[in-house]
């Protein structure tokens, strides 16, 4: 079974772009992230949030995460999908994609942004 949505969608503190501080002062960028997981449901029908993952959790993980300034978006997936796994070790598969909107790069428009995966 998978379990996935848009986790985030609003403003964190990572991503190094040159001008994503200036005079010292860290701005808030705006963000887009998506994960999902993969896990063995077993046999019966779910009937609990305690037989599947519960994503009200995986938001937590990732809204905390979001908050601590780290300057590369690969840190960032990495390290969250790294609490996911710990605080669900049953998954079988993290994907994450995070984009960065609006970069501070001249002339650039859109979003930059990165995507990782583990299998388990």
């Amino acid at each position: 079974m998978t379990v996935g949505e848009t986790f985030w969608y609003g403003r964190g503190v990572c991503g190094d772009c040159g001008d994503s501080t200036k005079l010292g002062v860290l701005l808030l960028d705006e963000y887009i992230l998506d994960a999902s997981v993969d896990f063995h449901e077993g046999l019966n029908v779910i009937k609990s949030i305690n037989d599947t993952i519960n994503y009200a959790d995986i938001y937590n993980i990732i809204r905390e995460r979001m908050n601590v300034p780290t300057p590369l978006l690969e840190t960032v997936v990495m390290e969250i999908g790294d609490e996911i796994h710990n605080e669900f070790p049953q998954l079988k598969a993290i994907k994450i994609s995070l984009k960065k909107m609006n970069p501070p790069i001249e002339g650039m428009q859109g979003s930059a942004g990165v995507n990782w995966q583990r299998q388990f």
